[in-house]
């Protein structure tokens, strides 16, 4: 008998969202400045902006940034913004989620449960975890396009003073601040207008943009 019909099947909460985007640096010495593997990643910071819109139709934004060397509890901190509401990235399936769980093994945490939901739903009919790389790209047939070009296409601010390739360079400079700035505007990419931390009418619901880096990378 075929039960997974009568599995319980998680729906898009687009009233309440947490849009996350990871900075991490790696140690892998790769050829021709290639891109280390994901596993040998380790996160820095990890920033959530929340967005959730009451009855009224109001959209209340929040953002976090999570300093992996600084907290006691980081991963605990994602999970409690993750809870109770759908979950936005950009390759978060194929990088962030990945990079989280493995970091969650290491660190012996089994129970983040919200996390877990998000990293392990199925990539074809996922209700809790909405990749924007996935669904922008047909599920990879059409290839080659990163946030930021499809941002500039689109006319949507996406770019600052620091970028995501830069992290590891900063963190070794123990410049952190400006790590984390640049997670928290990567976490901020958005469709419609720039998102306010007050609670406002009418303003369009946020997507986020992923960017990681190696350490000493130039």
């Amino acid at each position: 008998i075929d039960m997974t019909k009568y599995r319980h099947q998680a729906k898009f909460d687009e009233n309440s969202l947490a849009v996350l985007d990871i900075e991490t640096i790696s140690r892998e010495d790769m050829p021709k400045g290639g891109f280390p593997p994901w596993c040998t990643h380790s996160p820095v910071v990890c920033s959530v902006l929340t967005a959730d819109r009451d009855r009224h139709g109001a959209w209340a934004f929040g953002l976090k940034s999570i300093r992996f060397s600084e907290d006691d509890d980081p991963l605990g901190k994602i999970e409690a913004l993750l809870k109770g509401r759908s979950c936005v990235t950009f390759n978060g399936r194929g990088f962030d989620f990945p990079v989280l769980s493995l970091t969650a093994q290491k660190t012996r945490q089994f129970s983040l449960t919200a996390l877990i939901a998000a990293a392990t739903e199925p990539r074809f009919d996922s209700g809790q975890h909405y990749d924007l790389a996935d669904h922008i790209s047909g599920f990879g047939q059409a290839r080659g396009a990163s946030l930021e070009l499809l941002c500039r296409e689109l006319d949507i601010p996406a770019k600052a003073d620091t970028h995501g390739n830069q992290v590891g360079v900063l963190y070794d400079q123990g410049k952190i601040d400006d790590g984390d700035r640049a997670s928290a505007r990567g976490g901020a990419v958005r469709c419609g207008p720039r998102p306010r931390r007050r609670t406002s009418r009418g303003y369009g619901c946020p997507v986020r943009r992923h960017a990681t880096a190696r350490r000493g990378a130039a």
